[in-house]
Order: structure tokens, then sequence, then C-alpha cells
């Protein structure tokens, strides 16, 4: 028992050295001795490394699998949130293009009726708050300096608040509505 297990030793340090035994006979050259130097590396490498290492290989190939998936995966990903971009907008284009038609077919009174009210509306403004007060104070000073004595400075009285301003309150009613209504034609579109 004792020499098979000695014998089991020597066949198990040769083993994990990865050394071979050549044969006496056969001459050793340098090719010989390269070739037999790999097989110990190559044997060393990988025979001498217990079960346990195979499970590491195993693992790291599996590992490197799942990421070359995931990397494929990511990249068809991408691919295709490139493409719903594309498509989203080609769709908003062609939206855009049918308002830009249906704009143009209907009257332009029908289409600009809106922001015709609303720049109405700011010049009406700009005048009795801005414009007619500056005029009527620098209008005396004006004509007197051109020869005219007779006129004298009167305040200005807003034309717009006099009945209690309801034109103001007029056109809030039609400017908000208009734009209720304009802001539900596009939420339905």
């Amino acid at each position: 028992m004792t020499q098979s297990s000695d014998s089991d030793t020597n066949s198990d340090t040769d083993f994990y050295q990865g050394s071979e035994q050549l044969d006496s006979d056969s001459p050793i050259t340098e090719e010989t001795a390269t070739t037999t130097q790999a097989r110990s590396v190559i044997s060393s490498n990988l025979d001498s490394i217990p079960n346990t290492s195979k499970s590491i290989v195993t693992r790291k190939m599996s590992l490197e699998e799942a990421k070359f998936r995931l990397e494929e995966s990511k990249a068809n990903h991408d691919m295709f949130m490139e493409l719903r971009r594309e498509d989203f907008r080609e769709r908003q284009i062609l939206i855009e293009q049918e308002l830009n038609n249906n704009k143009l077919s209907e009257h332009w009174m029908k289409a600009y009726w809106r922001p015709a009210m609303g720049w109405l509306y700011m010049v009406i403004c700009a005048f009795d708050f801005i414009i007619g007060p500056v005029l009527s104070l620098t209008m005396p000073a004006v004509l007197a300096g051109i020869g005219v004595t007779t006129i004298t400075y009167t305040p200005w009285e807003s034309l717009t608040l006099s009945n209690g301003g309801l034109i103001h309150l007029a056109f809030g009613a039609i400017l908000g509505v208009a734009a209720w209504t304009r802001g539900q034609e596009k939420i339905n579109k």
C-alpha cells in the first residue's frame, strides 16, 4: 500500500507540475524542448487548477456572454428609441402641415380675427392711456411755439373709462372667450 501511495504521489506531482517524462531513447532537440515547455505551461495553467477553476472559467464565460447580450440589447434599445423619435418627428411634421393646409383653406378673417381683436384693444388702450394724455399736455406748448396763444391746457379725460369702463369689460370677455376656445381647439386636434 505504501508503494501504491508513493506512485500516486509521484504521478500527482508530475500531473500538478505539468512536467512530462521524456523517453530516454528520444533525442532532445530545441523543438521537443519548446514543445515540452509549452505543454508544461499549458498543463500547469489549466490542468493543475482544481475543478473550482473550471467553474470560475464557466462563470466568467457566462458573464462575458451576458455582457455581450446586454450590449446587444442596449444597442437594439437605442435603435428602437431613435426610430420612435423619427416617427414622432414625422408625425409632428404631418400634423403641422395639416394645420397649415387647414389654415390656408379658411378665410383670412376667420383665421386672424382673434389676433386682430387683441391688437385693436392694445391700440385703444395705448391711445387712451398714453398717447392722448401726452398730446393734451404738450399740445398747448407746441401751439404757443408757432404763435397760437388762444389754446389753453385742458386735462385729458379717458374715453374708455367713461360709461363705467364697459369697453374694457367687453374686450376682456371677447378676448378671454376667444383665447379659451382657441386653446380647446388646439387640445382637440
